[in-house]
Parts: C-alpha cells; sequence; structure tokens
C-alpha cells in the first residue's frame, strides 16, 4: 500500500503540490512512558515537505492495530507544529484524515 501513496506522491510532485517526500526517513522517540516502554519510538511511512515550509507525516495503514495507533497519537501530542495525516484505503479509495 505504501508503493500506492507513494505513486500519489509522485503525482504530487511533478505538480508542485509538495516539493519532496522520503520513505520512513525520520525515527520519533515517544517520550509518554506512562503506557509505552521507555526505548519506544514511532517511524512515519512518509514526510512530505511543502511549498509554503510546513512538513506533514504520512501514516498509511491497511487496518488499525491498537498499538500502531496509541504510537501515532502519542507522536501527534508530542509534535504539535507538525501535521500528522492517517492515510487509509477503503473500497478502492483514499481516505485522509487529518490528527
Amino acid at each position: 500500500m505504501e508503493r500506492d501513496w507513494s505513486a500519489v506522491l509522485d503525482l504530487q510532485l511533478r505538480a508542485g503540490e509538495i516539493l519532496e517526500w522520503h520513505y520512513e526517513r525520520f525515527r520519533i522517540v515517544l517520550t509518554e512512558t506512562v503506557v509505552l516502554s521507555s526505548r519506544t519510538s514511532y517511524t512515519p511511512d512518509f514526510v512530505v515537505y511543502l511549498p509554503d515550509g510546513a512538513m506533514e507525516f504520512h501514516e498509511i495503514k491497511g487496518y488499525r492495530r491498537d498499538d500502531a495507533m496509541v504510537k501515532l497519537r502519542v507522536a501527534v501530542s508530542q509534535n504539535p507544529r507538525h501535521q500528522f495525516k492517517l492515510i487509509e484505503r477503503k473500497r478502492g479509495s483514499w481516505v485522509i484524515s487529518e490528527l
């Protein structure tokens, strides 16, 4: 599914909607240890750079696992300056949720 989303990003890149994108470029260390172990990290599927200088993280999901969603929500809460998007494939269409 990540390969399919990279094709979407390539189209956006050619159209000038984004400046660049990278697959699994960052690892975010999660510090909220109430629920997570002290060495837990989250690696977003994609980082996308926008023309206005903003950076987005895209998480691609075919199905939601509880542990992955907890990590994603903690990453979102720890990084309020960046936009996170949950991208799912449902019935052949992309469903994008901003977190």
